[in-house]
């Protein structure tokens, strides 16, 4: 095997043979990396770290522990790995980010955000809740008016002919007075 390496250590020439074995290379996970170890395909941490998810590890590592990781993720059932890495992974962003408030303060800004949303839900429930009412009083007095209209006319009717009658016997209505 011919192999000449010029100055600054890059392969310059590699012989035929060599060049035809098609190794699958595999980068180090950022684990591994982080480590400096050889990352083996039996990694734990490989599906959820990969080399270009560097800075997660170290603030994962940072806040955790590896060891800490690997125990959570060794005692839950393999379909809750992900979300369990992915929350963890946020929750080590967010520390790395606000190193006093962490994601508490996201989280308590995420409550004052619901808190606020269920009172305008309460109040566009509560005008809903009146304007059906009005809507239902202003059909309601419609019909109530039609036959307060018409119980009217009839009152009216009735006092009218009250007062014809009254008129020809000579008593006034309102003061009781004859003429």
């Amino acid at each position: 095997m011919n192999i000449h390496r010029d100055f600054s250590g890059i392969v310059a020439g590699v012989d035929a043979d060599y060049k035809n074995l098609n190794l699958p290379t595999m980068q180090a996970c950022a684990a591994c990396k982080f480590q400096r170890r050889k990352c083996t395909a039996d990694c734990p941490l490989a599906p959820y770290f990969p080399a270009d998810r560097f800075r997660e590890f170290r603030n994962v590592r940072k806040l955790f522990g590896v060891k800490n990781v690997l125990k959570t993720l060794g005692d839950l059932e393999p379909s809750k790995r992900r979300d369990a890495v992915q929350c963890i992974i946020f929750e080590a962003n967010c520390r790395a980010n606000d190193l006093a408030g962490g994601c508490y303060k996201i989280i308590a800004k995420m409550q004052r955000e619901i808190t606020l949303l269920e009172a305008q839900h309460r109040l566009v429930l509560r005008q809903l809740r009146f304007f059906r009412q009005t809507a239902a009083c202003a059909i309601r007095s419609e019909f109530d008016f039609d036959f307060d209209f018409e119980d009217r006319i009839r009152k009216e009717s009735c006092s009218l002919n009250e007062r014809l009658t009254t008129m020809e016997n000579g008593v006034s209505c309102s003061k009781g007075v004859t003429h």
